[in-house]
């Protein structure tokens, strides 16, 4: 299993609950897209039903097209990544106990069985490859409505204590209740397939704060796609590809847009222009190249 392939869209999540209503009102602030956020801080995704507060020191990023949020500092090479997914007990479980391969080489190997306690469950893992001296954290918090909260922290041996203090403390700020009405949106995913993408494996870069990350999605002629993410940390040249997530479903391309579809039948939707060799999704440019899939 991959380590963020439960990590369910934060991202769509967020741009959807900017219409949701008849949430509680905490004094949250909900998540968007492309913006830095400042600890001490509370911040929420309504449609997930998940709110969570940014420690003072630390800073919390959702980028554009990102399915996790992350939590880390200019100060330090570790960091904590954050996602929710409607997830039981038992997918819980499943989860941590790995391994979860990072990308770049780099995988979790876990040691010894998950904790429990009080709903919580705390794993801890081995980093076999990449970087040395690294190790990794997970906590994972089981909500009543069905949703699931999943933290994963990676950094250097060194950095053991404040990367641990983090994660304790985000875990321990998570508060999950049910999602906001009318927040989740789906579009329905019917349409040919376009000879422009069809068959190509299409890549797109974000590099800036520090942060960096690459996003790959294979579209197979047969109508199939699997998609790859994977994130550096917020300082130059550390970390990169420290995290990675992978999923799959099908895909088509009604008119005018890409439309992604998942075995659990969410949705992404994304507008879809050609100009010449450029491919323009949400008008961000990505790279096309052939794949082998079908």
């Amino acid at each position: 299993m991959h380590v963020l392939r439960t990590c369910r869209i934060l991202a769509l999540a967020a741009g959807a609950a900017a219409a949701a209503i008849a949430w509680p009102a905490t004094g949250a602030t909900e998540i968007a897209a492309d913006t830095r956020y400042e600890g001490p801080q509370t911040l929420s995704v309504a449609a997930l039903g998940v709110e969570m507060t940014i420690p003072a020191g630390w800073i919390a990023q959702l980028p554009s097209g990102s399915e996790v949020m992350v939590v880390g500092s200019t100060r330090h090479q570790g960091f904590v990544v954050i996602g929710a997914d409607e997830l039981d007990d038992a997918g819980v479980r499943e989860t941590l106990h790995g391994p979860l391969p990072l990308g770049g080489g780099v995988t979790l190997l876990p040691v010894g069985e998950p904790e429990r306690r009080d709903g919580t469950y705390a794993a801890r893992f081995t980093v076999q490859g990449g970087q040395a001296g690294m190790q990794a954290s997970g906590r994972a918090i089981v909500g009543r409505h069905g949703y699931s909260a999943y933290l994963l922290a990676v950094y250097p041996e060194a950095e053991a204590g404040d990367l641990g203090s983090l994660l304790d403390s985000l875990t321990a700020s998570v508060r999950l209740q049910a999602p906001a009405a009318g927040a989740a949106t789906r579009t329905e995913g019917t349409g040919t397939l376009s000879p422009a993408v069809a068959g190509q494996k299409i890549t797109r870069f974000y590099s800036g704060s520090g942060y960096s990350e690459s996003e790959t999605i294979h579209l197979c002629s047969n109508g199939t796609y699997y998609r790859g993410f994977e994130a550096g940390g917020f300082t130059p040249g550390v970390a990169s590809g420290a995290v990675a997530s992978r999923n799959a479903g099908t895909w088509s391309t009604p008119p005018g847009q890409l439309v992604l579809r998942a075995p659990n039948g969410s949705t992404s939707t994304y507008s879809m222009r050609v100009e010449g060799s450029k491919l323009l999704l949400d008008g961000t440019r990505w790279f096309r190249e052939p794949t082998a899939c079908e």
